[in-house]
């Protein structure tokens, strides 16, 4: 990492892992660390395939989901980016990047979630970027257990997985040509889309099988 990048993980992992931040689940708050880094180490292997600044990149990723350590039960999830954007900018403007790099950052990080932000900014290809790699990263195959844990999978019955199965096979289907900024996070998404159909789909497959078994064996 550079010293920009490693000051800006520091902030990160303050914000989010401070005893005193809104949200009291220290779980969920250790995996948002752990995804900002994941998304931030995508960042970099997208914006050295495709030429862009990667340490604005890799900062703007690194900080990206910083506002949940302010956002409340009650509060949107929606809005955090643009909280977020709020919250770093003092602590961006203090890195030394000029202006347009800085304006990509922050944009970056406002417009990540729905693509809207509450300043004016421009949608450059770095800010986009940021949405993308996160994007990315949720799809992958780390996230899957947590997927299937979030579901309460092993709580339903067989009917019910394959129903979840299918279900996230409609969604995989529904996103699978999802806009993106560049060619690089094409490539990667359309890596992610494949692996979600044969993960879901062999999973499905062993569940009718394991159903047809029962059936068949019933006294």
């Amino acid at each position: 990492m550079t010293q920009r990048e490693a000051a800006a993980r520091h902030y990160m992992e303050e914000l989010l892992l401070e005893p005193g931040c809104k949200n009291p689940d220290g779980a969920r708050m250790r995996y948002r660390v752990e995804h900002s880094l994941r998304v931030a180490s995508l960042a970099r292997q997208l914006a050295r395939a495709e030429g862009l600044n990667a340490e604005v990149l890799v900062i703007a990723c690194l900080l990206h989901d910083v506002a949940y350590a302010e956002l409340g039960p009650q509060d949107d999830w929606r809005e955090h980016g643009r909280m977020g954007a709020r919250m770093v900018r003092p602590f961006v403007e203090s890195l030394g990047f000029d202006r347009q790099d800085t304006a990509d950052l922050l944009a970056g990080i406002a417009l990540h979630v729905d693509m809207c932000a509450d300043f004016p900014c421009e949608k450059t290809v770095t800010a986009r970027s940021v949405c993308d790699c996160d994007n990315i990263d949720r799809f992958d195959v780390f996230r899957q257990p947590l997927v299937l844990h979030e579901a309460h999978f092993d709580e339903l019955d067989t009917a019910g997985r394959i129903a979840f199965c299918d279900e996230r096979l409609r969604q995989t289907e529904s996103t699978a040509y999802f806009p993106l900024a560049t060619e690089t996070a094409r490539v990667l998404w359309a890596d992610r889309m494949d692996f979600q159909r044969e993960y879901f789909n062999r999973l499905r497959a062993q569940l009718k099988r394991e159903r047809e078994w029962t059936e068949d064996t019933k006294c």
